[in-house]
């Protein structure tokens, strides 16, 4: 006998010593039966996770006696089970047969195309597919690791050369597979694997591509932060450039414990911090690639794995490049909203070259033979206007150079003594050596000696203290400085530089050896931290622009109630500031999740978008009471909040839902239960593609007051 659980070997009482669980099936009318055999050899257990297209179960491979994953076709909304009758799918209707089956068959189809590439580090191993109760299933490497979402909430963030180094077989195993014509559109930190031996496998390989390419009947589904734009419109075109995004999307959350902002926001206004400006060590070179994979349109991102990886592996080699990413279509993406794209690129650049000097517009986009840089992409724009103004641009620096020359020379002539000192260049003021300080970041030589034998160099010793090993290496490399390396123990993170002999600012001769006093990390592991999020970012994801600013919309809606109501916060539960009637109008300023911010009456509040339109002709809309199917509702909860499987507190967690995490309600008051004497109400509601089941007193619809209290998990 097995454990549905595990799947280890257990006795015949049911009880498993491994995982503490007793050997009963859920009753989930859905699910395949646990116990039951696909296929002749595949014993199946309990559901380890679910989507929107699919089922994956853990099982047991009987034949060769080992644990498997077994993924099973179910595109919910679409086919019905019922499995205390029986295990076989059926369609829910007639006329969604057609969709189903042309589904099923991609399925099968990617199975077999994936099962080509089980030579691939980087991936999961397909170890079978076949038809079996009605749908399609494929049989996998069981995993045996957390995923990268569950490690990144135990241990917070990984360093930048460390995660790109990680994810290098990633990137090479999705090169292959991307020329075998197949796509992932589902990369992110749930979705691949943290193995126990420090590695990483992706997994749902090409999931959301099997049925939705060419399937209008299907929804999109896309994972906000990790998806592109063009994968929200469903003529937008995808290609590798669209796991490009995805994987950078991921390494950007690794390395700053931040979800990038959603892509549709991006295109509306893009205000994506780099990782340094979030306090992340990270070589110029690696920002640079990674911000280029994470360009919001496709035309402007790094274009396959084969040039990401190219990229990569010469910012991880230190090996000098003249890369500078295309100018953008749009043109916010600017470190500083200040400098024109083309100064960034051409800063971008000479970062990446030890030098932070200031830039004219010439520097930018072109390099110095007046060429245009190309690095296996063709360039965006027209030519002719781009050559155009990088002639303006040297004519403008010309002048001003003229210019300058000429108000120096009237100066010095105006400026002159009848007994002029000589002026002593050695004593330079403290402002000068501000300024220079400002326009280098590489440590001069210095000249040693008593300037007779200037043969003899020495250098400014850098301070290091603070920075990982590797880049504490790299910049005494730079200077041409050798180093020892000593490890103590510290609290500091491991790898952290805590001490250097000489201290940085001293002057040494080349080649002499600095001490370096470096951490090996705490002795106990660091406290899994629990992720909570600012409010101001949960309003500015929910943030869009429907309309124009100052557009008129009517109010217009009918049932048992005679006005709406002008409230003070996007919730029906706020103070309200005013009444207003059918047909009223009123002005448009955005949108709050489900609701219009507006004016009426020279007063600024929220209104329930669905009674409000732009014609004052269009259709009554009902009055629904209070909340409905598809509300957003925000986690209320003191920390990490389970989406349980059923309305239970002792149900398998399909996810959790950090603080002020945002979900779409499917059911008020689905369900009862009483606890310790105590009865609770659930919720049915959506996350992040996932359907279960959440207490009614941890989740509220106002975002603005999810700070103003909080509640215990049971």
């Amino acid at each position: 006998m097995y454990c549905y659980s595990c799947m280890n070997q257990i006795g015949n009482d049911g009880y498993c010593p491994y995982c503490r669980a007793q050997n009963q099936p859920e009753k989930i009318a859905h699910h395949l039966r646990p116990g039951t055999i696909l296929n002749g050899k595949y014993l199946v257990g309990k559901a380890l996770g679910e989507g929107g297209f699919g089922i994956t179960y853990i099982g047991r491979d009987l034949t060769l006696d080992i644990k498997v994953a077994i993924k099973e076709y179910y595109p919910s909304g679409y086919v019905n089970r019922n499995n205390t009758v029986n295990n076989i799918i059926t369609p829910s209707a007639e006329k969604q047969r057609e969709v189903f089956q042309k589904g099923k068959e991609r399925f099968l189809q990617e199975a077999r195309s994936l099962a080509k590439f089980s030579d691939e580090k980087g991936v999961v191993f397909v170890r079978d597919y076949f038809e079996s109760c009605g749908s399609a299933y494929i049989v996998m490497e069981f995993l045996d690791g957390v995923t990268l979402q569950g490690y990144l909430r135990q241990n917070g963030t990984i360093a930048p050369e460390t995660v790109f180094r990680m994810m290098l077989p990633i990137i090479s195993s999705l090169e292959r597979m991307h020329a075998a014509g197949i796509i992932h559109r589902d990369i992110s930190p749930d979705n691949i694997m943290f193995m126990n031996d420090g590695s990483l496998k992706l997994m749902d390989f090409g999931s959301a591509r099997f049925y939705t390419n060419d399937e209008k009947e299907m929804s999109v589904l896309v994972k906000q932060g990790y998806a592109p734009e063009e994968q929200y419109r469903r003529n937008g075109s995808q290609g590798p450039w669209t796991d490009v995004y995805g994987l950078c999307a991921t390494i950007y959350k690794c390395i700053t414990g931040v979800v990038p902002e959603d892509s549709l926001n991006r295109a509306h206004y893009d205000n994506l911090k780099r990782p340094s400006e979030l306090g992340v060590g990270i070589s110029p070179q690696l920002e640079t690639t990674l911000m280029y994979g994470l360009a919001v349109y496709q035309d402007d991102r790094c274009r396959n794995m084969t040039e990401l990886k190219k990229l990569v592996s010469d910012a991880l080699e230190h090996r000098q490049n003249a890369f500078v990413p295309p100018q953008p279509a749009y043109q916010h993406q600017q470190m500083n909203q200040n400098v024109p794209y083309q100064m960034q690129a051409a800063y971008d650049r000479n970062r990446m070259q030890g030098n932070d000097q200031q830039l004219t517009y010439g520097d930018g986009y072109y390099n110095k033979q007046g060429n245009q840089t190309n690095f296996g992409y063709q360039q965006m724009g027209n030519t002719a206007k781009k050559k155009n103004a990088s002639v303006s641009a040297v004519l403008i620096v010309i002048v001003i150079a003229l210019a300058a020359l000429v108000g120096f020379l009237i100066y010095m002539l105006f400026n002159q003594k009848d007994d002029p000192k000589p002026v002593d260049s050695s004593q330079d003021s403290a402002e000068t050596v501000a300024q220079t300080d400002e326009l280098t970041d590489v440590d001069e030589v210095e000249e040693s000696g008593d300037g007779e034998d200037n043969d003899k160099t020495a250098v400014k010793v850098p301070d290091v203290i603070g920075m990982s090993l590797d880049a504490a290496k790299r910049k005494l490399e730079s200077v041409e400085l050798d180093y020892d390396v000593h490890y103590q123990e510290s609290s500091k993170d491991k790898d952290e530089v805590i001490d250097q002999s000489p201290k940085g600012g001293e002057s040494k001769e080349i080649g002499t050896k600095i001490a370096l006093i470096v951490s090996e990390g705490p002795t106990e592991a660091p406290a899994a931290k629990t992720e909570v999020r600012d409010p101001k970012e949960v309003e500015a994801e929910g943030t869009s622009y429907d309309y124009r600013e100052g557009t008129t919309l009517y109010c217009r809606f009918e049932g048992n109630v005679s006005s709406m109501s002008l409230f003070s916060r996007a919730t029906a539960y706020s103070e309200m500031i005013d009444e207003i009637y059918c047909n009223d109008s009123v002005s448009y300023l955005k949108t709050v999740y489900d609701f219009y911010y507006v004016s009426f009456n020279g007063q600024k509040g929220y209104v329930r978008k669905k009674y409000f339109k732009t014609s004052s002709g269009a259709s009554l809309q009902k009055w629904d009471g209070g909340f409905a199917p598809g509300q957003s509702l925000f986690s209320y909860a003191d920390g990490l909040l389970h989406l349980r499987k059923s309305a239970s507190f002792t149900a398998d967690s399909l996810a959790e839902i950090p603080a002020h995490g945002h979900m779409k309600l499917i059911k008020i008051r689905a369900a009862s239960v009483t606890y310790d004497g105590k009865e609770y109400i659930f919720d049915e509601v959506e996350y992040n593609g996932q359907k279960g089941y959440v207490p009614d007193d941890c989740i509220k619809d106002d975002f603005a007051a999810v700070l103003e209290k909080k509640v215990p998990i049971l």
